[in-house]
């Protein structure tokens, strides 16, 4: 794993936020957006090295997630995290769609965006340390 990766992480990470932003504010209002999707968190995860979600290789109801087969994996976990910090971060942001892209609206709501996606960049290195 490369931490010097890691601003380029962020600038994917806060890419995929802005997108993701966008795409639930548009699915408030009843447009529906669910094929619009980028794959910037996976690519971080396969970057830092986390094996690949394997759960469609598996019967899941036969899954025991105390003790699971070997090789499994499910990326889960860390996909809710991120999307659960991104939802809380929405909340109190306006996402813009202008001719350059996609933008937060106010200047510093932009740094605390990335202040909290390096943030969980740092657990994601944490959480991989810790798969040992």
């Amino acid at each position: 794993m490369n931490e010097q990766l890691k601003p380029h992480f962020i600038d994917l990470l806060f890419e995929e936020y802005k997108l993701s932003s966008f795409i639930w504010k548009m699915m408030s209002f009843g447009v529906n957006m669910e094929r619009v999707d980028v794959k910037n968190y996976d690519i971080v995860l396969d970057m830092i090295g986390f094996p690949a979600d394997n759960t469609l290789e598996f019967n899941m109801r036969d899954v025991d997630y105390d003790n699971p087969p070997e090789n499994f994996f499910c990326r889960d976990w860390l996909d809710n995290t991120f999307a659960d910090m991104a939802m809380e971060l929405n909340d109190n942001r306006e996402i813009v769609l202008s001719e350059n892209g996609l933008q937060i609206k106010e200047g510093d709501d932009e740094a605390i965006v990335k202040q909290a996606i390096s943030d969980h960049i740092d657990w994601l290195f944490a959480e991989y340390k810790n798969l040992g």
